[in-house]
């Protein structure tokens, strides 16, 4: 208990600011991302641990939650069966704090059934494939935001700027399955990722990135559980360098707020099969 005191103190005294929303609050907890949530059975190696206000941590809760699910989903016929009553506790978590983005979910899941028969005919191989909806797109961008932020942090010692420009490009196990992920960031090289002694994940999360020699501007691949990879871009320079960028789409830290998601009343249970039909 001493020890974990004493790190707190020390972690709040070595990062006095919250990194993910400018600069403009001071620290009042501390953010793991990735979350728990997304390693089996939250087993999660050190590291990764980030200054955040309450606000912004709560940003996220559900948004945990949904990316776990999406991640875990696609590779569940991969893991041991010891290991599915973690995922079904995933996937309860999400009914009872997202259920209409679980209805999302579910609803483009079944409309990929026969594209999964057709690759297991054709490559002798089961695999899951998830079409993403508006719901699902929008959380994934939150999550991919925080996440960029708080590498922003990790490589550059930076706290990115209120107005930082953000863009995000989502991949999913399906562009991996087709072999459809551009290739321009293999400049970037190999993949990192948690590692506490002896023991890492690369299974489950793994990460590379590149910046400018002045860290104002950098570029970050995120894969998750092989099957979610997420490619985003930072710009921090200055207004004008900004300007003269040609971005269809960009988030900024303003964006970092809590998707919602309609209430109703869950399923009182829910059963999960992990039976390929």
């Amino acid at each position: 208990m001493g020890d974990s005191k004493n790190y707190r103190r020390k972690f709040f005294s070595d990062h006095p600011v919250c990194c993910f929303c400018g600069g403009g609050r001071a620290i009042e907890e501390i953010e793991h991302i990735p979350p728990r949530f997304m390693f089996i059975n939250k087993h999660r190696p050190s590291g990764f641990e980030f200054p955040t206000c309450i606000e912004c941590n709560r940003a996220s809760r559900k948004t945990d939650t949904v990316v776990s699910f999406l991640t875990k989903f696609a590779s569940i016929q991969n893991l041991s069966e010891k290991y599915h009553s973690d995922f079904e506790a995933t996937a309860k978590g999400l009914l009872r704090n997202c259920p209409e983005t679980y209805d999302e979910i579910l609803s483009g899941r079944f409309g990929n059934r026969q594209e999964e028969k057709r690759y297991k005919k054709t490559h002798n191989e089961d695999v899951v494939i998830v079409s993403l909806g508006p719901k699902q797109r929008e959380h994934i961008n939150l999550f991919g935001l925080k996440l960029t932020l708080a590498a922003y942090y990790l490589v550059s010692g930076n706290i990115a700027s209120s107005d930082a420009y953000i863009t995000i490009y989502i991949h999913t196990s399906k562009n991996l399955i087709e072999n459809t992920i551009p290739q321009q960031l293999n400049f970037l090289g190999e993949f990192h990722t948690m590692q506490q002694g002896n023991w890492s994940v690369p299974d489950q999360f793994s990460y590379r990135y590149g910046s400018t020699d002045d860290k104002k501007n950098a570029v970050f691949q995120f894969l998750m559980h092989n099957n979610l990879l997420l490619s985003t871009f930072i710009f921090d320079g200055s207004a004008d360098e900004k300007s003269r960028l040609k971005l269809n789409e960009h988030l900024t830290v303003g964006s970092l707020r809590a998707v919602n998601d309609v209430k109703r009343n869950p399923f009182p249970s829910i059963s999960m099969s992990y039976e390929q039909t």
